[in-house]
């Protein structure tokens, strides 16, 4: 007997997917030209609102991001930039999606499936057409088990939660007919690959290289929301870098949260960060080692232009490396399995997701 309802579900999202993300997402130009557009999806009856709600920790609280000995504590002892759960609800037809970026290092699968379940309840847009991000900044408690990483606070997590529900309700509120512009740049000088002073960058690292050679990913991903009805636009991003700049006491988004208030200042909008790729690229050259924040941020901003990657999503799991990171034992091969309190992954597993990913994508846009 075919349960009917989930079929027309599942066409449903597979439309809204391949409408929207389509159109540019997975035909975006593979040339670093800043400001160029990849593509864009015709309105229609699309349309797009973002909700804002501010999470700025207490002080005293516990913060994640580094290894610090029992009884050595970091905690937070300021605030450098404010924090934000920030929302973006996208509608075609009937179907909702919800994407949510909060400020933390990371939070574990049962946060994120308390948030999408409080959030289908509040809004009734679907669990599963709920995705929730954490921008992975090194200067904000974590929301999961990191050995050595703070205690999980359990009473700020909770008001978190809240607010990243909240965000969805005000981007509801706030939807209102879009145009979806979508491309890529390249943000020279933004990260560094901190295995190796050999990296390959997305211009030389080709079909023809392999796991042996190391590769930085510099492309800045940027979807734009054209609206009307006199709303404001939206700007929503990816860059794969650490937020890991600073290892003080003072609590925000790191380097993110620069290029927030340089992109409000020169584009008029304010845009909100999601982290895709981090591993091991830290932000800026590489002098120093944990990056220069206002260094990363000019490249960012120079190099904002118009996709869209959803990382460090419902959950955290450690880093998929090649093969080479485990021959070597290098940090994020073996050391961070100890850190999550999880077995380290087969040295093929970061090819296989890749083969499923790709595999995912085809059936999603056919």
């Amino acid at each position: 007997m075919t349960d009917t309802s989930k079929t027309t579900t599942k066409q449903q999202r597979r439309t809204f997917l391949a409408g929207t993300l389509g159109a540019g997402l997975f035909g975006a130009a593979a040339r670093c030209l800043p400001g160029a557009y990849a593509g864009e999806a015709d309105s229609g009856d699309f349309s797009a609102g973002e909700g804002v709600v501010d999470t700025t920790p207490t002080l005293g609280i516990e913060m994640g991001g580094f290894h610090r000995a029992p009884g050595n504590d970091r905690r937070v002892e300021g605030i450098r930039q404010a924090t934000a759960a920030r929302a973006l609800v996208l509608q075609r037809g009937d179907v909702q999606v919800a994407l949510i970026s909060l400020d933390l290092p990371g939070m574990s699968d049962e946060v994120a499936r308390r948030i999408q379940q409080q959030v289908a309840a509040a809004t009734l847009i679907p669990a599963a057409n709920v995705r929730v991000c954490s921008t992975h900044t090194h200067s904000m408690p974590a929301f999961l088990y990191l050995r050595q990483w703070g205690a999980i606070p359990k009473d700020y997590m909770a008001v978190v939660e809240k607010k990243a529900v909240e965000a969805v309700r005000l981007a509801q509120a706030d939807q209102a007919p879009a145009k979806l512009l979508v491309g890529q740049s390249c943000a020279v000088d933004g990260s560094f690959n901190r295995t190796t002073p050999n990296f390959k960058t997305d211009e030389t690292f080709g079909s023809d290289s392999t796991d042996s050679e190391r590769w930085l990913d510099t492309k800045l991903h940027v979807l734009l929301l054209e609206r009307g009805d006199g709303k404001h636009n939206l700007l929503w991003y990816h860059f794969s870098a650490h937020p890991v700049c600073y290892a003080d006491g003072q609590a925000g988004p790191d380097w993110p949260g620069l290029v927030h208030d340089r992109v409000k200042e020169s584009h008029h909008v304010a845009p909100s960060f999601l982290q895709g790729h981090a591993g091991d690229v830290n932000p800026d050259s590489g002098d120093p080692w944990r990056g220069d924040a206002e260094q990363t941020a000019k490249a960012v901003h120079a190099a904002i232009a118009e996709t869209i990657v959803v990382g460090y999503t419902d959950g955290l799991i450690g880093y998929l490396t090649d093969p080479a990171a485990y021959r070597t034992g290098e940090y994020a091969a073996m050391t961070v399995p100890r850190i999550l309190d999880c077995p380290p992954f087969t040295q093929t597993a970061a090819a296989q997701l890749t083969e499923a990913v790709v595999l995912l994508l085809k059936q999603t846009v056919s």
